[in-house]
Formats: structure tokens, sequence, C-alpha cells
């Protein structure tokens, strides 16, 4: 589809939300406004498609693209119109690199207004949906898993186990620990570090969990792994209290924002600033973008790193979180220009 196109492609999430629209409005038997016949089999005959592709996906089925099917074909047809010849060679490299024909994973989330439908996974109701809260130990991550060092799949970059060890801030909780142990005991108590590391297997399912309970339904975070070099995961000894994540490559000169999220009980501590200051720091050379809702008290610690506000966008996260929220669903989009 090329750039100029006033059509855009619709996501994965997107074409749920779609298909769940279509069955209401099927199943409605009442009430404005009414189906005709010929309206009904048109609807009947979009949601059989869009299930068929859900399934597909669901098994890892291949789903049909219309943009590589004409690429394929446009391939077919250069290759018989001119030979096998230099020529020939040149221009089918030129037929690659058009945008027409750009058959990447990524081509239907390119803009910063829709990249967090990469992580929502709401078709599949058994995906990361916790009922009820999540107890302390379901954050807990285990030891050995803290004390390794990785590669990055994405830079090929080495990850040391830890970012940082804070050995100076004293978030609400903690401060609140040692002093009824302090109160009990008559004595100090020992003071551990919060320690920040890099985004590992180990922490999907806690952030997921945490994830869902704290933003919305059916958030799925795994594909960070592709790029855990712009990641932040914040631990006190082995449970996660705090994580944030950015996208690399949204666009080709802007970076995204997705999460950003310190636990209630461990709050002005400095371990939001930390993280945001790490992932200015790990993606320099490129404007870095976000969402926040527009009640948020964090739009101050982006201002205070410069961030701009550029846009207030209205019912951005209408899509996202349950009809039943009472949270603010209109957005302010942000810029840190570099």
């Amino acid at each position: 589809m090329s750039e100029s196109s006033s059509l855009t492609m619709i996501s994965v999430y997107e074409e749920d939300q779609l298909l769940n629209r279509v069955t209401q409005a099927l199943a409605q038997t009442q009430g404005p406004p009414a189906l005709n016949s010929a309206e009904r089999s048109a609807l009947q005959r979009l949601a059989r498609k869009l299930k068929v592709r859900r399934i597909q996906r669901r098994n890892a089925l291949p789903v049909f693209d219309l943009d590589m099917k004409a690429r394929q074909i446009c391939e077919k047809h250069l290759i018989r119109a001119q030979g096998a010849g230099p020529v020939a060679r040149r221009e089918r490299q030129n037929h690659r690199e058009s945008p027409m024909f750009d058959s990447s994973s990524d081509a239907s989330v390119t803009s910063s207004s829709r990249v967090l439908d990469r992580f929502q996974f709401t078709d599949d109701p058994r995906h990361w949906r916790p009922s009820g809260l999540l107890s302390p130990v379901s954050h807990l991550i285990p030891k050995d898993a803290i004390w390794t060092v990785r590669q990055s799949p994405y830079t090929g970059r080495e990850l040391k186990p830890f970012i940082r060890r804070d050995q100076e801030s004293l978030p609400l909780k903690l401060k609140l620990h040692q002093e009824l142990k302090t109160a009990i005991t008559g004595r100090s108590c020992k003071r551990y570090p919060v320690d920040f590391c890099y985004f590992t297997p180990h922490h999907v399912r806690t952030i997921n969990g945490m994830a869902n309970q704290f933003f919305w339904p059916g958030i799925d975070v795994t594909e960070n792994l592709q790029y855990p070099d712009f990641s932040c995961v914040a631990l006190y000894r082995q449970m996660v209290v705090g994580f944030a994540f950015l996208v690399p490559n949204v666009s080709h000169t802007d970076a995204y924002v997705s999460f950003l999220f310190v636990h209630p009980d461990w709050r002005r501590g400095g371990i939001a600033k930390f993280m945001i200051y790490h992932l200015i720091q790990s993606c320099a050379g490129r404007d870095i973008t976000l969402h926040v809702s527009a009640n948020n008290p964090a739009v101050m610690l982006y201002q205070n790193f410069g961030f701009k506000v550029e846009e207030r966008i209205l019912d951005f996260y209408d899509k996202y979180l349950p009809s039943e929220s009472k949270e603010c669903k209109h957005a302010l989009f942000l810029r840190l220009s570099r």
C-alpha cells in the first residue's frame, strides 16, 4: 500500500475488535438500526472471514496477505517479461524496496498511535487474565535467573545481570518495613538494594499479570524479549516492583515508550525516574514518543526529562479499557526531540 493512500491497515487487535462488533450487530434483533437482508448477508460473510483469520492465527497457520500476493505476482511478471539479466535483477530489487510492497511484519502497526496494539491479545480468553489481585509470591523471580549474563538478539550486545544496584533510594513500602521491624526487634534491620535489570523470559508471567491488573486486560509484553536492551525491570530482592519498555523501531526516526509502571507501594522512591532515564540513554539519536493518560501525575516526570506535549487525543484508551472502567480515556501525546 502506498504511503500516500488514504487507507490504513488495521492491526490484529483492531481486527479482533471489529469481529466483536460485527458479532454484536448480527446478534441484535431489537431496536434501531435494523439490518436488511443484504446488509445482514454482507456482515455474515465478513464475520466468517474474520473468524477464519482468527483460527489461522491461533493455530500458527499462514493468514492471507494481499500485499504479499501482489508482490509475488508482480515479481513473476517482471521475470517473464524481462528475463534473468542484470537489468531484470535491478528492476526486481527496486520492486522489493518499494513501499507499496512492504511485507514487513510490523507494516500494520507503524504509527505510534497504534503501537500499543502489538501488546494486545484479547482474542484468546485464556491469555494472561489473572483473577483477582496478585499475591506478593507471584511477583518473585527465580534467584538463579538474576545472575545470568545474556546477549541481546536485537543488537548483539552483552547484557550484564544488573543495570544498576540502588543502595540509597527508600520507597514508602521499604521505609515502612524498616520502621516496623526496628520497632518490633529494637534494632535496625539489614537493608537490601533495589536492583534494575534487563527484561528476561523469567519476568514475562509476573509482568503480564501486573500489566493486566494495573493497566487493562489482554496485555502480553513478550515481544519486548526481542529487544531487551530497551527495557528495565526493578526488583527488590526477588520481587518485581516496576518495569519500563521502549519499542526502538516504531519508525526510522522515532522510538516509543510502551509501558512505564511502578507498584503503588513502591512509588516516590526514584524508581520511575531512573527507569525513564535508562530508556532515554539506551536510545540516543532518536526522538522518543509516548502516550500518557491526561490526568496521570507522570506527565510532570516526563516533562522534567524534556518531553513536550504535541497533541491531546480524545478517547485514546477507549478500545483498551473495559467499558465499566472509571479511568480517564483521553491521552496526551508527548515527544522528546533529540
